[in-house]
């Protein structure tokens, strides 16, 4: 007998708490690393410690139905997962390219504790609402289980890896450009 596991990513717990999880990323998105960009900044080659999250978005959009395969492209979705990935690279220690005090201060702003721990607290939420759709449907216990027979691939993980090394590249702001 196979035991049920519980869904990767489920909204349901998070149910009726929508308001207080959006009132936390407001509080997140207002860092000055997360301001919205300017013009002279729609190239942000050089400041890995600036991610534009367009806050003033926050101020209208509610978190408080899951995205779904339809709607995945819409400003709701594609805000969870810029803020996401906010939270993510707060993990990644990347030291200022000089001394000069300015970049030092822009990275002491970038990896404050109250921005991390406003992350963390997050996180799961925005996890649940951005991914729920990916789990629909599969069992947990039966997905383990193909986990731990499949025998990894080296050629596939590298070509994995590379790829999400380049789309990592672009969504961090490294390849930040105005659409035309």
């Amino acid at each position: 007998m196979t035991q049920s596991l519980p869904p990767l990513f489920a909204f349901s717990p998070f149910d009726g708490q929508s308001e207080h999880y959006v009132s936390l990323i407001k509080q997140f998105s207002a860092a000055h690393a997360f301001r919205s960009a300017t013009v002279d900044e729609l190239l942000l080659d050089d400041d890995y410690h600036r991610r534009p999250l367009r806050p003033e978005d926050f101020e209208f959009l509610k978190f408080m139905k899951p995205v779904r395969p339809h709607n995945v492209s819409r400003l709701p979705a594609l805000a969870s997962n810029r803020t996401l990935l906010s939270i993510y690279e707060l993990d990644v220690m990347r030291l200022p390219r000089s001394g000069e005090p300015a970049e030092w201060q822009h990275f002491s702003d970038f990896y404050r504790d109250d921005t991390k721990v406003l992350g963390a607290q997050i996180a799961p939420f925005l996890e649940a609402y951005a991914f729920e759709y990916l789990a629909e449907g599969v069992d947990g216990a039966e997905h383990h289980a193909q986990l731990h027979r499949h025998q990894p691939d080296p050629q596939r993980h590298h070509d994995l890896r590379r790829g999400l090394s380049n789309l990592s590249r672009h969504a961090t702001g490294r390849g930040y450009r105005r659409i035309r």
